[in-house]
């Protein structure tokens, strides 16, 4: 099937000048006719026969090279093989912009699934540029791994008639130019395989950086699970409103345990020395937060459980008489515990480094915390769990993102030797256990990527 360039992972720009405007030339009172579709219809299409979950992560963005005619757009609401009461697909420019949206019927999906699929005729020109693809229920929209957390859909399209091009000037390029007005060349599905960039586990070369969105504030999907325990219940205390995650556990909650935290590892170490270092920010509403604890573990954790050791934790809370407190606990032990501000941080950072942890935080105690677990290859799993000053208090806490910045530190110098005393140890593999369990790194997943050129990791 012959396919238009269909980028799904574009965000260019879009065109300051509409396409579609009135064109007068050659002093003609007529406006220029409207170019007419013309060839068969074909079809554009992201997804795949993997597993999927609700709830895309990202924008389904729709790059178009030229102007195109689209007949129908479809989207895929598998919903735990519930389907959903079809609603509205709609399309908007990247600036916010509604370029249009059309009723959906419902089509029923694998094993009769009831209105699995959503189908609408559109019957609209687009014109070049980019389009962020929209549902009524994108809580619903399926999406895997396999397509980069963007939703499953399909578009229905058929190029347009074009006027002849003139004979190009010297140093233009010619007619028939993919880039000019030519014919549109044999093209492929949507790229969506996943690249090195957004690979929170990739070995990092040495001063190379990376920064990865690791949470943004929306539903709490996979990589990231739910946490609730001694008292706090995220079907009763939380909720996702205005970009964050909002806990409130009332009075007599317990401890109030509510939140997220990654079930596997998500933030993998590479070499810390000469300047290596990986840094994760949490940001938060202060005015809607009173207390939190924000760590890391090496370990898988039951749910409802506080993190298990090796772990670093911080807690910040306000207290019952209004004043701050702060908290490191490495291990089973809590190494520093002093006055902070009442008022919660707007944004705290865990920085990890060949010297071990330092907490970096308006008011917080900057205390480098020496931790033995910070160590190459290295895999941490991640928490965001609301906790008061006692048992029993309310506590609040809304959790707007979470963002990974690794950098890669310098190699061991050519013929480095251990310590005196110590020997090397031998290089030898001896192993049936499976290599997750023997600290392989997990296969790629894909995680909301930010530019390298962007000034600070909060938005």
């Amino acid at each position: 099937m012959t396919r238009l360039t269909l980028a799904g992972t574009t965000t260019a720009k879009p065109p300051t000048d509409t396409s579609d405007a009135v064109d007068v030339s050659g002093g003609d009172d007529g406006a220029a006719a409207e170019p007419e579709p013309e060839g068969p219809v074909q079809r554009a299409e992201l997804g795949n026969i993997a597993a999927v979950v609700n709830g895309p992560r990202k924008n389904t963005v729709i790059a178009i090279k030229r102007p195109i005619f689209v007949r129908k757009l479809g989207t895929y609401h598998w919903n735990n093989a519930r389907g959903r009461t079809p609603g509205v697909i709609a399309l908007n420019r990247p600036d916010g912009t509604e370029v249009g949206r059309w009723a959906a019927r419902g089509k029923p999906g694998q094993g009769g699934v009831p209105n699995a699929y959503w189908e609408a005729d559109v019957n609209q020109r687009l014109d070049e540029g980019s389009y962020v693809l929209t549902t009524s229920s994108n809580e619903t929209w399926a999406t895997n791994a396999g397509v980069g957390w963007r939703g499953f859909y399909s578009m229905d399209y058929q190029l347009l008639r074009q006027e002849p091009t003139p004979e190009p000037l010297s140093g233009d390029a010619p007619p028939d130019d993919p880039q000019t007005n030519g014919p549109a060349p044999e093209q492929i599905d949507v790229p969506v395989a996943p690249t090195a960039d957004d690979d929170p586990a990739r070995p990092m070369k040495p001063g190379e950086t990376q920064t990865l969105v690791l949470y943004q504030g929306g539903e709490v999907l996979p990589p990231w699970s739910a946490f609730q325990g001694q008292g706090g219940s995220f079907k009763d205390h939380a909720r996702i409103d205005s970009g964050a995650l909002r806990v409130r556990a009332p009075e007599g909650s317990g401890n109030g345990l509510v939140g997220l935290y990654s079930e596997g590892s998500l933030l993998w170490l590479d070499s810390l020395r000469s300047g290596g270092e990986a840094v994760l920010t949490f940001d938060f509403d202060s005015s809607e937060t009173t207390g939190f604890i924000i760590g890391l573990s090496t370990h898988h954790n039951l749910n409802g459980n506080e993190p298990s050791n090796p772990r670093f934790l911080l807690h910040w809370r306000r207290t019952a008489e209004g004043s701050g407190k702060a908290t490191f606990i490495r291990d089973y032990n809590a190494t520093l515990e002093q006055e902070a501000p009442a008022k919660a941080p707007k944004a705290v950072r865990l920085v990890l480094s060949e010297g071990g942890v330092r907490v970096d935080g308006e008011g917080l105690p900057a205390d480098v915390t020496p931790w033995g677990d910070l160590s190459e290859a290295q895999g941490f799993r991640i928490y965001a769990i609301s906790r008061p000053d006692k048992n029993g208090e309310p506590v609040s806490m809304a959790l707007k993102r979470i963002t990974l910045t690794r950098k890669g530190g310098g190699k061991p110098a050519d013929g480095e030797k251990p310590a005196p005393g110590i020997a090397p140890l031998p290089t030898r593999f001896s192993s049936t256990a499976s290599p997750a369990r023997c600290g392989r790194r997990p296969d790629f997943m894909r995680i909301r990527r930010r530019s390298s050129s962007s000034s600070a990791p909060a938005r």
